[in-house]
């Protein structure tokens, strides 16, 4: 018995190094840093829209694999120095929102447009939400994704883009096209009235016209 003892103990302690030795590789491998870069967000009201966002934050998150100390399996947060230079490749969103609608709503859309300093989009984000938002409820919500072209990224944008309530309608309304019956009469009447105002006006009125 002494000897099984003695032998197990051995095969114990060789165990845990394999582990042990395993784990160095790992970190040396997949151990991250992340530099981050906070960017300003801008709300975009909608008239009538029936998802108020209470509050929304974002910033640029970079990620690279670099070595790692022993058993590092985790996330090492860096505030670089040279923070405008990093090739950020993450956008984080935080969003708090209100369903201040009449209607329960099953599922949110939201928008984020990535500007550059003269509000050109570097980078579109969307982003849903499935669950149930029931009348006046408030959540707070994080999403992360994966984006490039961000180099030069000052603010973002945010926009409520797509509502659907638990009846199955869509918010904005989806457009009603016009029977083709109807859409021939309103062309003939329109093209009528343009003929009859050159008729009466001449070039002048029919461009006054166009222009209203």
């Amino acid at each position: 018995m002494r000897g099984e003892e003695r032998s197990s103990s051995h095969v114990v302690p060789q165990a845990l190094r394999w582990v042990f030795a395993a784990s160095v590789l790992y970190g040396s491998i997949m151990g991250r840093t992340f530099a981050d870069q906070e960017v300003p967000v801008e709300v975009v009201k909608v008239p009538a829209a029936p998802i108020d966002v209470l509050e929304a934050t974002g910033q640029l998150l970079e990620y690279q694999a670099v070595p790692s100390r022993v058993g590092a399996a985790h996330h090492t947060r860096t505030k670089s120095a040279n923070i405008h230079s990093a090739q950020f490749d993450h956008w984080e969103g935080q969003l708090r929102y209100r369903n201040s609608s009449k209607r329960s709503v099953s599922a949110v859309r939201f928008q984020w447009k990535l500007l550059d300093a003269f509000d050109q989009t570097r980078w579109v984000v969307e982003v849903n939400d499935n669950q149930t938002l029931t009348l006046g409820e408030m959540r707070q919500r994080r999403w992360e994704q994966r984006v490039s072209q961000t180099e030069e990224v000052v603010k973002a944008l945010l926009t409520v883009k797509m509502v659907r309530f638990q009846d199955g309608t869509l918010w904005p309304p989806e457009p009603q096209e016009l029977p083709a019956s109807e859409a021939d009469d309103a062309i003939r009447t329109e093209r009528k009235r343009l003929r009859k105002l050159y008729d009466d006006q001449g070039i002048e009125g029919l461009l006054n016209a166009l222009h209203e």
